[in-house]
């Protein structure tokens, strides 16, 4: 992200599917163009294509894809920042945001028996402890 106050990100999750149509095909494209474009098209019924602009677009739709976002991923391009910033004194708040079903609490919580599938709120926990602990054995008080 971006070393400013306030970042915008996006994380792509899987199709839902209420977003297909009765023939199972795509009602809505949206393609992630790195490091900050998403790109929504309608291919059935040929609307104006919409660009969006933002600091950060990650694609967690599908493992299969080149430019796959993994938990580990989204906690590089996102959560180290702010364990970074929260480190440095500065007050670090992370929202999400988005329609029922799409992922927001597997992005932020995942599955905190698996190590691999944790989300950003149990890594960012777990870096800020082990930080802290680093800190208090270097003599900081």
């Amino acid at each position: 992200l971006v070393n400013s106050c306030v970042n915008r990100g996006l994380n792509r999750m899987t199709v839902m599917t209420h977003e297909l149509t009765k023939d199972k095909e795509l009602c809505l494209s949206v393609t992630i163009e790195p490091p900050g474009r998403v790109v929504l098209s309608d291919p059935l019924q040929n609307k104006e294509t919409r660009i969006f602009d933002c600091d950060l677009a990650l694609d967690s739709s599908d493992p299969e894809l080149p430019g796959y976002s993994d938990q580990k991923a989204v906690y590089h391009h996102v959560g180290e920042q702010l364990v970074d910033r929260a480190l440095q004194g500065y007050n670090c708040c992370l929202c999400a945001y988005g329609q029922t079903g799409t992922g927001k609490t597997h992005t932020l919580h995942g599955d905190w028996s698996n190590t691999e599938q944790r989300g950003l709120l149990p890594r960012i926990a777990a870096a800020l402890l082990l930080q802290l602990e680093a800190l208090r054995v270097g003599g900081a008080e």
